[in-house]
């Protein structure tokens, strides 16, 4: 569950960064169009919501909102790293951590 957790946080900054003309122009070399950029805003707000269950379910109401802060830390700063120096896995991490989440969902 946390592991879940963790791995929807991370996919959740992905998309909120990817929402930035920055970070969206570094990894696809153009613009984001305001379409796009609406569904990777809504997107990764979901994303973070979603993130919330299995931190409780695993940990508790009160230790589960903490593990889940640190968490969204966690993925905030693995997302800050990729970002920075090497823009272009930035897609490829946030596919394999969606995979894994999948993945991750049906065995459960």
């Amino acid at each position: 569950m946390i592991a879940l957790s963790l791995l929807l946080s991370f996919c959740a900054f992905s998309a909120l960064s990817l929402a930035m003309n920055r970070h969206h122009q570094q990894v696809f070399g153009r613009a984001v169009t305001p379409r796009r950029q609406t569904l990777l805003r809504i997107g990764g707000a979901l994303l973070l919501l979603l993130a919330l269950p299995p931190a409780i379910r695993g940990w508790g109401l009160s230790v589960g909102l903490a593990v889940w802060c640190v968490q969204l830390t966690l993925a905030a700063q693995a997302q800050l790293l990729l970002l920075t120096y090497r823009p272009a896995w930035a897609v490829r991490a946030s596919a394999a951590s969606g995979l894994a989440c999948i993945l991750r969902t049906l065995a459960l």
